[in-house]
C-alpha cells in the first residue's frame, strides 16, 4: 500500500530486536515486522561448539580409517553420525548465522529464516513459512528442549496444527516482548484475543 508511515517501537533495553509497525493515514496498523538479527560470536557459542567439533573430528578419523582399510562400504555407516554432528553444530551456530523476520498483516503472516547472513558472507539461504493470520491459535514462550539439564525456550507461534519456533537465543525478556507485540497486534488488527487462551 502507499502512504504507509513506519513507526519503530522501543525494544527492551540493550536488545537488538527491531519491531516496526506500518501505519496508514488514519494511524491504523497495517503491518507488524519483527526482526531478530544475528548476534556476534561470544563465549557461550564458542564453548557450545566444542562438543560438535570433537564429535565431527572423531567421525572424520573413523570414516577415513574405514575407507583407508579398504572397507569403504563401512564408511557409509558413518553418514547418520555426520548428519548428527552437523545438526549439533548448526544448532549451536544458529544465533550467529541465522536472522529471523516475522511479518503480520490483518490477513497473512510469514516467518523467514535467513541463514548465513554474516557481514560479507551473504550467501543467504532462506526458509519461508506463510499462513493466514486468522489461523493463528496461539503465541507463547515454550520449552521445546533441554541442553545440559537447562530448558531451551523458544517463541512458538501456532497456526492450526502447525507450530513455528524461533528466537531461542534471545533473552527471556526479549521473547516475552515478542509474544506481547504479536498478541497485541492480533487483538487490535485481526480481532483475535489470545490473552485468555482457549
Amino acid at each position: 500500500e502507499r502512504n504507509l508511515r513506519l513507526l519503530e517501537k522501543i525494544p527492551p533495553a540493550g536488545s537488538l530486536l527491531k519491531v516496526v509497525e506500518a501505519l496508514d493515514d488514519k494511524n491504523n496498523i497495517k503491518l507488524l515486522r519483527i526482526l531478530i538479527p544475528t548476534k556476534n560470536m561470544d563465549a557461550e557459542v564458542a564453548t557450545g561448539m566444542i562438543f560438535p567439533l570433537v564429535w565431527l573430528t572423531f567421525i572424520a578419523v573413523w570414516t577415513r580409517g574405514a575407507y583407508r582399510a579398504g572397507i569403504g562400504f563401512a564408511a557409509l555407516f558413518s553418514l547418520p553420525f555426520w548428519s548428527t554432528g552437523l545438526w549439533l553444530l548448526k544448532s549451536v551456530l544458529a544465533p550467529v548465522i541465522q536472522e529471523t523476520e516475522v511479518v503480520l498483516s490483518p490477513t497473512a503472516f510469514s516467518i523467514a529464516y535467513d541463514m548465513f547472513k554474516i557481514g560479507w558472507l551473504n550467501i543467504n539461504y532462506r526458509w519461508l513459512v506463510k499462513g493466514k493470520s486468522t489461523d493463528i491459535t496461539g503465541c507463547s514462550v515454550e520449552t521445546l528442549s533441554y541442553l545440559n539439564g537447562q530448558p531451551i525456550k523458544h517463541v512458538v507461534l501456532r497456526a492450526g496444527v502447525n507450530s513455528y519456533a524461533f528466537g531461542h537465543a534471545l533473552k527471556y525478556v526479549e521473547k516475552e516482548h515478542i509474544v506481547m507485540e504479536i498478541l497485541e497486534y492480533l487483538r487490535q488488527n485481526v480481532g483475535i484475543d489470545l490473552s485468555q487462551g482457549y
